[in-house]
Order: structure tokens, then C-alpha cells, then sequence
């Protein structure tokens, strides 16, 4: 799942399951935290706490992560433009991690077929 998102980073315009998005941020996660420990034991550090390991796959994963979160905003039925929610102090962040939890919207919509009836093979 993680290397299909990664592959995926270009497209704004399908839809993700639930299971596609949670899975590639749970270990975008996990690899930062890796990166983090990593930073912390070695002193590699830039810009007094930031490590710099950290901050490089930070910027790598931004547009990926960005992308499959707003495939998972079609796959609820909102636009992508939903994630400027964030903007929003302190409700903006609660706001969206509601929507992304939200149940896949089973008929087709504007962006496509429902993708947990997709053929795998």
C-alpha cells in the first residue's frame, strides 16, 4: 500500500479507501519516528530541534501524503479543497480527522467508482 500511494503522488483526482489512507499514514509515521530516534541519537540536527533526517523525508512525503488525503476526501464525497480545513485553528484538525474517518461513500460519485469494489489483480 505505501509504495502504491507513493507511485500515486500525482493524482488529486480518484479516490482512496479508508484501509489505503490509514495504512500510509500510520507508516509514514512510524518511518518518521525511526528517522526521529535516529536524528536524536546521532545529534544531526538542523535549525536548533529540527533532525535533519526527519525534515528531508518530511518534505518527500508531503505531496504523497497530501495526495492520498485528497483521494480520501473524494471517497467521502467532498472536494479536495476540504484540507484547507486545517487552516482553521484548533477545529480545522478535528474537522478533517472526522471526515477522513468517515465510512467510504458506496455509490459511484464525481470521482469515480467506489474503490473498495475495484478488481484486484
Amino acid at each position: 500500500v505505501y509504495i502504491k500511494v507513493l507511485k500515486q503522488y500525482g493524482d488529486f483526482k480518484t479516490r482512496s479507501t479508508f484501509k489505503e489512507f490509514w495504512q500510509f499514514t500510520l507508516f509514514s509515521v512510524l518511518i518518521t519516528l525511526l528517522f526521529t530516534v535516529i536524528d536524536i541519537s546521532i545529534s544531526f540536527k538542523i535549525l536548533h530541534n529540527f533532525g535533519i533526517l526527519s525534515v528531508f523525508y518530511s518534505i518527500i512525503i508531503l505531496i504523497p501524503l497530501l495526495a492520498v488525503s485528497v483521494r480520501r476526501l473524494h471517497d467521502v464525497g467532498k472536494s479536495g479543497w476540504t484540507v484547507l480545513v486545517l487552516l482553521i485553528p484548533a477545529i480545522g484538525f478535528v474537522w478533517l480527522l472526522v471526515l477522513l474517518c468517515r465510512d467510504t461513500m458506496p455509490e459511484r460519485n464525481k470521482w469515480g467508482e467506489n474503490p473498495n469494489l475495484r478488481i484486484v489483480s
